[in-house]
């Protein structure tokens, strides 16, 4: 499965943070028909409860449909305007940016059911 991975980190107001990207940043990506669904998920240290906000990180995976489907979306008009969201997060410093590109594989457990 081929997906982009975002993680955002030393977020300022994770409220905000969340309330943008899910109403300004999602609903915008999902509007691809390459996109198979997107995972947000919050990140909290294991080795200590979060006090402040820059403890804790938000990863969002976004799904593709195939590796031709995520090219089609990088390589969009529409995909070159969804990157002034993501320019806008880093310098109004709302959070730090790191993103990636993946081939993810699953692998699952099976239970001898006899």
């Amino acid at each position: 499965m081929y997906k982009t991975i975002a993680v955002y980190s030393h977020i300022q107001d994770l409220n905000e943070f969340e309330v943008f990207y899910t109403s300004e940043v999602i609903p915008r990506i999902l509007d691809f028909d390459e996109v198979k669904h997107i995972r947000f998920t919050t990140l909290i240290p294991t080795d200590k409860v979060a006090s402040q906000s820059e403890e804790v990180s938000v990863l969002i995976e976004t799904y593709y449909h195939s590796a031709e489907a995520l090219r089609s979306v990088l390589d969009s008009e529409d995909s070159k305007e969804i990157t002034k969201y993501f320019l806008y997060i880093q310098e109004s410093g709302m959070a730090r940016i790191e993103s990636f590109l993946g081939n993810e594989s699953v692998f699952d457990s099976f239970l001898d059911e006899s």
